[in-house]
């Protein structure tokens, strides 16, 4: 499945680009697929199937959320936000 994915602050930076699609039906699948493609995205915000610290995943505006293994639905979209990526 493909998952939309925002990025914010340093890993928007690092990536390049605001969002993106992933494919994966969970998040350690998606944050993989993303390492893959955007290297300065694995070197700084993502550890394999998890988010490095000082970085925090959010599922559709509404919840944070950090185990690699929580599954995705169709129409959900992931935001990967530095955490000094404030308003």
């Amino acid at each position: 499945m493909q998952v939309p994915v925002e990025l914010f602050g340093i890993a928007r930076a690092r990536a390049g680009i605001a969002a993106t699609t992933a494919s994966g039906n969970c998040v350690g699948d998606v944050l993989q697929d993303l390492a893959s493609r955007f290297p300065g995205l694995a070197e700084t915000c993502i550890d394999g199937r998890k988010v490095r610290s000082g970085y925090t995943l959010n599922l559709n505006g509404e919840r944070f959320i950090s185990a690699p293994e929580t599954l995705l639905k169709e129409n959900d979209v992931l935001l990967l936000l530095s955490m000094d990526a404030g308003g």
